[in-house]
């Protein structure tokens, strides 16, 4: 008995996937404390007596007069009249399959290691944003998505690394990318993704079945979204409430809102922690491997610009007061418009902005230890750019909040990620270092499930 205890804690030890474990049920037993509040409570409410398959009828409908996103929407419909544990395992779930794609996508070496740090900077988001429409609504139309959109791309990794995948997964990562796309965003990034993907195993000359089928479950996730009648009458409803003057714009217009919003968001509304923990590691890796001077110039820069403009924004203003402008209130209907179309603050913003985005793009191109790297951090950065930005496109551009930058942030995660498992070798740092790294993360970690347990017991 002793004998098979061993063994047991042996094998335990030995799983590298151990601490996804651990935090995906640690994190879906703190969320199940989370209150009831915007949007949950209204449905939770309208749903008495109701049953799945009521549900289901009720989302067809809805189909037609309001949403594509029928199979997001059910799976809300049934979590909001459910018990609120199946809530929580729901969430812990799809944390699991979110830090298990993000190992399986990119982690080959030190597995144990990169896990800590994906964990550690998942846990980094800004978790508050998943509550702005109430909790269950949000994160089941946004976090759980996400993550099995992105379990969904694993194939495009295996093929690359000539893995068979068994017919078992091939289901699973079908399913995950059906569900995972059914909501625009993650669409924008599955489809962009497995294009690519496409083009590059047919200039290979690779024989890759599964990435083909994949692409065309994505190519259905298109479709549906276009030929659904419901989301021209959700636009002019939603136009009506949140945005009357919304059918004014003209396409630049929108595009205008949507860029600005987004890279006012990443680089001067906020100081958000992941973000510049990703770019300070790709600055001291970028730095270790060029030793000429101006590739260092080039990779601290964005580390400092980003420090410079998000949390020493008021030393900043010390010695340079007139940038204080780019903090202001500006229009709802754009960075540009008829009151500053004659003055140069609009294009000096928008200059800065340029700035921060190629030095980024510089960094990346130092990191990158092969031009298949290059292709996936562009590709992914860029669709998630592009997903966001399409939000432009939408009269609830402001009403949505930040929550429609999640796809847009794990976008980013999932670039540190590959820059961080591609470029961190344990074997050459020292044993002290690499425990204190460890300590640093373990303590992250815990700092974010404390932040975590107070927004569920604060918000609503």
């Amino acid at each position: 008995m002793k004998d098979r205890l061993k063994v047991i804690k042996k094998q335990i030890n030995e799983r590298e996937d151990l601490v996804f474990l651990i935090v995906s049920v640690l994190f879906g037993i703190i969320m199940s404390f989370a209150k009831m509040g915007g949007d949950d409570a209204a449905i939770i409410n309208a749903m008495h007596n109701f049953s799945i398959m009521d549900a289901w009828q009720q989302e067809k409908l809805n189909w037609v007069r309001w949403s594509s996103r029928i199979l997001v929407n059910f799976v809300n419909r049934c979590m909001l009249g459910l018990p609120h544990w199946i809530w929580s395992f729901y969430l812990a779930i799809s944390m699991f399959v979110l830090l298990k794609a993000l190992s399986e996508l990119f982690v080959k070496n030190n597995k144990k290691f990169c896990n800590l740090f994906i964990v550690c900077i998942v846990l980094m988001m800004p978790w508050q944003q998943l509550s702005t429409a109430g909790w269950i609504c949000t994160t089941g139309t946004y976090f759980g998505p996400v993550a099995f959109g992105i379990m969904g791309l694993v194939p495009i990794a295996k093929c690359y690394k000539k893995i068979r995948c068994s017919l078992l997964e091939t289901i699973f990562y079908a399913v995950c990318l059906i569900y995972g796309t059914n909501i625009e965003q993650m669409m924008v990034i599955a489809v962009g993704c497995y294009t690519v993907a496409v083009i590059y195993f047919v200039l290979k000359k690779r024989n890759a079945k599964l990435i083909f089928a994949n692409f065309c479950v994505t190519m259905m996730s298109v479709v549906n979204f276009l030929m659904c009648p419901g989301n021209s009458s959700r636009q002019l409803s939603e136009e009506a409430t949140w945005f009357p003057t919304f059918s004014m714009l003209n396409k630049v217009d929108k595009v205008d809102i949507g860029l600005f919003t987004t890279l006012r968001n990443i680089f001067l509304d906020n100081s958000f922690l992941f973000i510049l923990i990703i770019i300070i590691t790709m600055s001291f890796i970028a730095n270790k491997k060029y030793a000429g001077i101006k590739y260092k110039y080039i990779a601290f820069f964005p580390t400092i610009a980003l420090m410079l403009l998000g949390p020493f924004k008021n030393f900043l203003m010390l010695f340079f007061p007139h940038i204080s402008g780019i903090y202001s209130e500006w229009s709802e209907y754009g960075l540009f418009t008829v009151d500053n179309a004659k003055g140069i603050s609009a294009y000096a913003i928008y200059l800065i902005l340029m700035i921060m985005l190629l030095s980024i793009l510089l960094l990346i191109i130092l990191v990158s230890n092969s031009i298949e790297d290059l292709i996936v951090y562009v590709t992914i950065l860029a669709l998630g750019l592009i997903s966001r930005i399409a939000i432009g496109l939408s009269p609830t551009i402001y009403a949505s909040g930040t929550r429609t930058f999640e796809v847009f942030y794990m976008c980013i995660i999932i670039v540190g990620v590959k820059v961080f498992a591609e470029n961190i070798v344990v074997e050459k740092i020292n044993a002290k270092t690499v425990n204190i790294l460890e300590m640093m993360m373990v303590f992250s970690i815990v700092i974010s499930f404390v932040e975590i347990g107070g927004l569920v017991r604060t918000i609503f």
